[in-house]
């Protein structure tokens, strides 16, 4: 890989929640202080909903200018909104409901459009405007990372992975995994990041940690691989259980 990742290993996934917490209340911190605003990419799944636990509370709440933060989503299943599997529920429920944000920069990608494709092309206009506010690029965007070396909704193989450059958000039909309809930010636009970090734990991750970092690059069968900051940084956050192969 081009873009050598800052692979960071902690003891097991509640350290990982920690230190990924940590990072982000501190890089937040930073960016507001120095442009006044902090451009945040969230994702779904369990490891990330530990570190929006931590988020919400002390002392990582206090850290925050949470009102000078402007939210998105790498993915969100075509799902309604209070359905288990939608993705900002999870968010809104473990973090975003808890501290004092502006409703107006919380960014979700709506499903009750009548369709996934314009949902999606709703979203990819704004992700287009809040790069335009934030010289074209978010600050961090969290990944998390699939057994089959998925990120976002860009699994191995799909017709998804050949979105047109451009393009920001993708409607992903006939997903390998359920729920078979989603929306997912492009690996161009994933790569629109000054820190992109993947938060992995678990044995059952092991296999693909190890595809993915040390193995040869193949990103159509593990589009993890994709994620190449343009003109940012990489970091990977492994507990030791999905670290064991490397």
């Amino acid at each position: 890989m081009t873009n050598q990742p800052d692979i960071r290993i902690l003891p097991d996934k509640a350290a990982l929640a920690a230190a990924a917490a940590d990072y982000v209340s501190t890089m937040a911190a930073d960016c507001i202080q120095q442009k006044g605003r902090f451009v945040l990419v969230l994702t779904g799944g369990s490891t990330p909903g530990g570190v929006y636990r931590l988020l919400a509370q002390e002392p990582h709440r206090s850290r925050i200018a949470w009102d000078n933060l402007y939210i998105l989503w790498d993915d969100e299943r075509f799902v309604p909104a209070d359905h288990p599997d939608n993705n900002s529920r999870m968010a809104c429920e473990l973090l975003l409901n808890h501290v004092a944000i502006n409703p107006d920069q919380v960014h979700l990608i709506r499903t009750d459009f009548p369709d996934m494709y314009q949902a999606a092309d709703a979203y990819n206009d704004i992700v287009q405007s809040v790069l335009e506010i934030n010289a074209g690029q978010f600050d961090l965007v969290m990944h998390g990372m699939g057994a089959d070396a998925h990120t976002a909704s860009l699994f191995p193989n799909h017709p998804a992975l050949d979105a047109p450059a451009g393009r920001l958000v993708t409607a992903i039909d006939e997903a390998p995994k359920p729920p078979t309809q989603r929306i997912s930010l492009t690996a161009e636009a994933l790569n629109k990041a000054l820190v992109s970090m993947f938060l992995v734990a678990g044995a059952d991750k092991a296999d693909a940690v190890q595809r993915v970092l040390r193995g040869p690059r193949n990103p159509r069968s593990a589009p993890a691989q994709l994620i190449q900051p343009v003109s940012g940084q990489l970091i990977w956050m492994l507990d030791a259980a999905a670290a064991a192969r490397l």
